[in-house]
């Protein structure tokens, strides 16, 4: 009798799901203890300046601290400031725009912030340039701590023409009351490509409140933009999407991109289909993990516009969220509007997500067009009481036979029937759903236990049922060599893509071990 093989854990997880393969499997290179050395350590310039800005300033001063410069536009375009120096922005009203016109080096970003305890704040006023501060061709530039405050259009834009740009990080600032110009684009930060790559982008801890963003969303990646994160951002009342990666044939697509603990919230507004986070055409290796996305339009959402259509986007991780009460759907995973005419979704999981529903006429999961997608490991509960549904998948030409949904737990607890709408069809029961189209056969039904829902706390009691209640996540396809795991498909992790630590996972009873590397490439076996 052959032996079987050991399981393999995700670490931590609420639910750990089985999975049973098909045709493919995946190597995990797995090392426990490995010293990582991305490039040589940065050296500070030895001579690095500081340099000041106050309203009460000259651009004809030193701009030591008792002798400020007047003018952000002015410190970012002289020849004073150089790689490595910090610019200090003191508290008060700047009315201007800011095209940058320097760089810093790798290891020696100029860095311009809020002096410490004080407010500065960017608005309207100078040119009539569309953007408060444009870093066009430039890198290694640092922006931490500065106020945009009652502006019209885009504050800062990140834009390649004739060069590569990289290492820019926007850190700590808050964007509030900003209105558009007749609804057009009007991105609060905006990563964009024009022929040439956009890396290394960090767009971290900032507050974005009451956002009139217009036809565009207040973050947005456009086009070749790679290694990059979003991560820790606020983002209340907004007009449109809340984070957007937006990717077409003309611009390239977007990969290896982080966008983790963001809060979404009063997104969206009549007649849009606005997205907490919506990724439309983006590329490959895209982590989407540990959001809140509520009280909006829509909450996560993965797919490819008919503009997408010549266009494949795959490994894409959606797990962690906390998704509840936004008004159309919770999630929804598939490439677009009618298969034919819309680009190609595969290889991408849905995973540990808590999906929640307390309002009528919405749907939690909305499903389209996809190849090898998983939906496995989350909590749906819908109690709206008059209509919508857990699942929803519309009547078309939507091919599910390479979808694997299965070890989700649910609670219906609405009294209503009719919860599962697949192909046109309604199932009013788990177990009828699950009769009927042969998904989530191990899937169960209960209360799940939070903490406090009616607050929207949705953390599991100690003593809940869902609690560790199902199986691993996949199976080791034999005992590996070295630091090398073959598994039955590796789409549920991540080495962190340079962007964070790998995930840790467990094999069999062994002690946890990181994840270093994965390898994705498709191995055809029957």
């Amino acid at each position: 009798m052959s032996k079987r093989p050991p399981v393999v854990h995700k670490l931590p997880s609420t639910i750990t799901p089985n999975f049973k393969t098909k045709k493919a499997y995946f190597l995990i290179i797995l090392i426990t203890f490995l010293f990582l050395a991305y490039g040589a350590p940065a050296h500070t310039t030895p001579n690095a300046a500081t340099y000041y800005v106050a309203p009460n300033g000259n651009d004809n001063n030193s701009g030591a601290i008792g002798s400020p410069w007047r003018h952000i536009s002015y410190a970012v375009n002289n020849n004073i400031v150089k790689p490595g120096d910090i610019v200090y922005i003191r508290g008060g009203m700047y009315r201007e725009y800011i095209n940058q016109k320097v760089s810093g080096a790798p290891g020696n970003p100029i860095t311009y912030q809020n002096y410490p305890g004080e407010t500065p704040i960017i608005t309207n006023g100078g040119s009539s340039g569309s953007w408060r501060w444009l870093i066009l061709d430039q890198s290694y530039i640092h922006i931490k701590g500065m106020t945009f405050k009652n502006y019209q259009n885009g504050a800062i834009q990140v834009r390649t023409r004739y060069k590569n740009v990289s290492n820019v990080e926007i850190i700590g600032c808050t964007f509030e009351n900003q209105t558009s110009t007749n609804d057009e684009r009007a991105v609060q930060i905006t990563s964009f490509t024009s022929g040439y790559v956009v890396s290394n982008i960090v767009i971290q801890n900032n507050n974005f409140i009451n956002i009139d963003s217009g036809m565009g969303p207040v973050l947005q990646t456009d086009g070749d933009v790679h290694n990059s994160k979003i991560i820790d951002n606020t983002i209340i009342t907004a007009s449109n999407i809340g984070i957007g990666i937006a990717c077409r044939p003309d611009k390239g697509q977007a990969d290896n991109l982080l966008i983790k603990g963001n809060n979404v919230s009063d997104h969206g507004s009549p007649g849009k289909t606005s997205a907490g986070i919506y990724l439309d055409g983006a590329g490959n290796n895209i982590v989407i993990e540990e959001n809140i996305v509520h009280n909006g339009i829509q909450g996560i959402k993965v797919a490819l516009e008919p503009a997408a259509a010549t266009m494949v986007t795959s490994h894409i991780i959606v797990r962690r969220n906390i998704l509840y009460n936004n008004s159309q759907i919770n999630l929804k995973l598939g490439a677009g509007e009618t298969c034919n005419r819309s680009g190609e979704l595969k290889e991408s999981v849905a995973v540990h997500n808590t999906i929640f529903s307390s309002i009528n006429n919405m749907t939690n999961v909305y499903f389209d067009c996809g190849q090898d997608l998983r939906w496995k490991n989350n909590i749906f509960v819908h109690f709206g009481p008059n209509g919508g549904f857990q699942y929803q998948l519309p009547k078309g030409n939507v091919n599910t036979s390479t979808w694997v949904m299965d070890n989700n737990w649910f609670l219906n607890g609405s009294g209503e029937i009719d919860h599962y709408k697949w192909n046109g069809k309604r199932y009013d029961t788990l177990g009828r759903f699950q009769a009927v189209i042969g998904q989530d056969i191990n899937s169960n039904e209960g209360d799940p236990q939070f903490v406090d829902s009616g607050n929207f706390v949705f953390q599991l009691e100690p003593n809940s049922p869902a609690r560790d209640a199902n199986a691993p996540l996949t199976r080791t396809r034999s005992s590996g060599a070295g630091t090398v795991i073959p598994v039955d498909e590796a789409w549920y992790f991540s080495d962190g893509l340079g962007l964070q630590e790998g995930d840790l996972i467990r094999v069999g009873g062994l002690s946890p071990v990181r994840i270093t590397a994965v390898d994705y490439t498709t191995v055809k076996s029957r």
